[in-house]
């Protein structure tokens, strides 16, 4: 409870944000439904980055043409998208069963 507030959090441009995942050799992942790859598809490489955008408008198109990768959630039936809250804990127990597979 409350560990958000021990987290160190920083606002930058989508230019900073890229020129910094790239100085430091850092995967970037978003998350768009228009993604060409499941996400349990693709195997992480790490340490990664998830880049989530607003329910409403998503990522822009600049970020999601200079991330690394961009994967989809599968939606059944009639539905189009999911919370990004949701979304997010989806994407982010994937990456840590994945992160916990390779490092055995």
């Amino acid at each position: 409870m409350g560990s958000l507030f021990s987290q160190k959090l920083v606002r930058c441009s989508q230019h900073e944000f890229i020129a910094w995942a790239r100085s430091n050799r850092v995967t970037t992942v978003a998350s768009s439904p228009a993604g060409l790859m499941e996400y349990k598809a693709l195997r992480y490489i790490f340490p990664a980055v998830l880049v989530i955008g607003s329910e409403k408008s998503g990522l822009s198109d600049q970020l999601l043409e200079t991330v690394d990768f961009v994967v989809r959630i599968p939606m059944y039936g009639e539905c189009d998208s999911i919370n990004a809250a949701v979304a997010s804990g989806v994407l982010l127990f994937e990456m840590a069963s994945q992160r916990v597979i390779q490092s055995l």
